[in-house]
């Protein structure tokens, strides 16, 4: 076997060496090493819209990313981007639900209104 580089990872842009022998969909087609990936699958079914950001972070909080500063640019953006839109939606559901919190103590929206038409109901 020869030690010369031919393939370049898709994740963290190394060259490794990928023997022509290995199969159709094994993952040293794509990436030097097995968690590399794992990363690589996330973030294409991400980028292909099969998962959404908060489907993709919580598969990537699994996966061993502390190498992510030497990964290529591309894939730091992405890893990026998955991050700020799960912030988003999670400071999204914090509002609504601090919203429902207080329509429930102060009795006001639509806590209020479901009261008004069980006494509508009842009468």
């Amino acid at each position: 076997m020869s030690n010369y580089n031919n393939a370049t990872c898709r994740i963290c842009g190394k060259g490794y060496h990928r023997c022509n022998c290995h199969a159709e969909g094994s993952w040293r087609k794509v990436t030097d090493t097995a968690e590399h990936y794992q990363i690589f699958c996330v973030m294409r079914d991400y980028n292909n819209g099969i998962i959404d950001a908060n489907k993709a972070s919580a598969l990537l909080d699994k996966m061993d990313l502390s190498e992510k500063d030497s990964f290529r640019e591309s894939v730091k953006e992405t890893l990026t981007e998955i991050a700020s839109k799960k912030k988003a939606v999670e400071k999204k559901i914090e509002a609504q639900a601090k919203q429902i919190a207080n329509n429930i103590k102060g009795g006001t929206g639509n806590a209020k209104a479901n009261q008004n038409n069980t006494k509508t109901w009842k009468k």
